[in-house]
């Protein structure tokens, strides 16, 4: 029951407010486009439309930040079943054009997903996102189309792809990725031009005062979180001595790796019976989970860590 409470949790962050005014503007400048192209009694072609690019490393929050738009944002819209204004896609492995197209429509419940070619796919991925309205789709994982062992083709074949469904106006999007994919959807000129200003999301730099807060406030969002979705009675002070600079050496500023080791240390905590998370089960959780899987070579609470001696004075 934790496990599944743990992917529940949105902890507000500056960085997921900036996606989702991003969002906003890409929907709005969708929906205009739109509006004009249904007035004129959709005759001729549609008006080209422009993308967002969002990049960051994995466990940064960057899919988490399209959950949340479209758990708050999107949601308080109170749209029918019948139109989805934003659909959210994850690229699978290897992603090719057929799958590409095929991911799109499996999203959009098309029984027959895995039929036709990319080409075919793809015309009726516009069909389908017409008729459901909607104004913008993500596309997650971009750097799925980096394959070793066909280099960089294929990964221009989906990308012209994406860029045809721009040219012919079919719908906004959002391509989200690590920053591996920067070089494949930057690949062309064509698709700079279509691109709005990207989103980077790297790692929390807790030599810089604003970042250092939003860290302490990542601490105490998991925390308030732990306690709001029933999982311990008490809160465990995750934003208070050596817990935040500890946790920060681990993680290197990924605010995903932090809430991992947070959740291991809280079931540790769990089989133990406590009230919270101690001190003793976020060590147990470096023994355990941060040093076997090579984040850390020392576990910084046994030996202090050299990043919280740096700022006492600070």
């Amino acid at each position: 029951a934790a496990e599944v409470a743990f992917k529940k949790f949105r902890i507000p962050h500056p960085r997921v407010t900036e996606v989702a005014q991003q969002l906003e503007i890409l929907r709005t400048v969708g929906r205009e486009t739109r509006r004009e192209w249904i007035e004129g009694g959709r005759r001729g072609q549609r008006p080209e439309q422009k993308f967002l690019p969002i990049f960051a490393e994995s466990g940064s929050g960057k899919s988490t930040a399209i959950r949340s738009y479209m758990e708050t944002t999107v949601a308080a819209e109170g749209h029918p079943d019948t139109v989805r204004p934003v659909i959210h896609v994850s690229l699978s492995e290897n992603a090719n054009t057929a799958s590409a197209a095929g991911d799109i429509l499996e999203e959009l419940d098309d029984p027959d997903w895995e039929e036709g070619t990319g080409r075919k796919r793809i015309k009726r991925v516009a069909a389908l996102l017409d008729g459901l309205d909607s104004e913008a789709v993500v596309i997650d994982e971009m750097q799925h189309l980096i394959h070793r062992d066909t280099g960089e083709k294929t990964a221009r074949s989906v990308r012209d792809m994406l860029k045809r469904m721009l040219i012919r106006g079919t719908t906004p999007l959002v391509f989200v990725g690590t920053l591996d994919a920067e070089p494949v959807i930057f690949g062309d000129n064509q698709m700079k031009n279509r691109a709005m200003p990207p989103v980077y999301m790297p790692p929390l730099d807790d030599r810089d005062p604003d970042e250092r807060r939003m860290w302490l406030e990542h601490c105490a969002g998991f925390d308030i979180e732990l306690v709001r979705h029933g999982i311990f009675e008490d809160h465990s002070n995750l934003a208070f001595g050596d817990v935040p600079a500890n946790a920060m050496e681990i993680a290197k500023g990924v605010i995903g790796t932090a809430s991992r080791l947070f959740e291991v240390a809280a079931t540790s905590a769990m089989v133990r019976g406590a009230k919270h998370i101690e001190w003793d089960d976020l060590d147990a959780a470096v023994e355990t989970w941060a040093i076997p899987l090579k984040l850390v070579s020392e576990n910084p609470f046994r030996r202090g860590t050299s990043t919280l001696k740096r700022k006492k004075g600070a």
